[in-house]
């Protein structure tokens, strides 16, 4: 649900929370075995659990951010364009970003 939640976000990646979590490679395990028709129940199963958390989160954000917009808009709009912003500085093609963005993976517990 925290993925998805960030992946409706601007600014903030999905597969970046899911590599926080611990959860990146694992979720693309499964999606690779299964698309080599490697058919493990337990496997699926667990894809749809992860499908049913997806759904849900994306629902219950949406109508988060709806009500939050009819009640702050303005503020909501400016910490969702300071997201923006912020992902400028690691995504902009013309600074070398290596040392802060090997800080950040340092941060990540393996």
């Amino acid at each position: 649900m925290l993925a998805i939640c960030a992946m409706s976000l601007p600014g903030i990646s999905g597969s970046f929370i899911l590599l926080l979590l611990g959860l990146y490679e694992y979720i693309i395990s499964i999606i690779k075995d299964l698309s080599h028709f490697k058919f493990n129940f337990s496997d699926f199963t667990r894809l749809v659990v992860l499908s049913f958390g997806v759904v849900a989160g994306f629902v219950l954000f949406v109508r988060i951010l709806k009500w939050l917009l009819s009640k702050y808009e303005g503020e909501l709009m400016a910490f969702l364009a300071g997201l923006m912003l912020a992902s400028l500085r690691i995504l902009w093609p013309f600074i070398d970003n290596s040392q802060e963005v090997s800080r950040v993976w340092m941060l990540i517990p393996r």
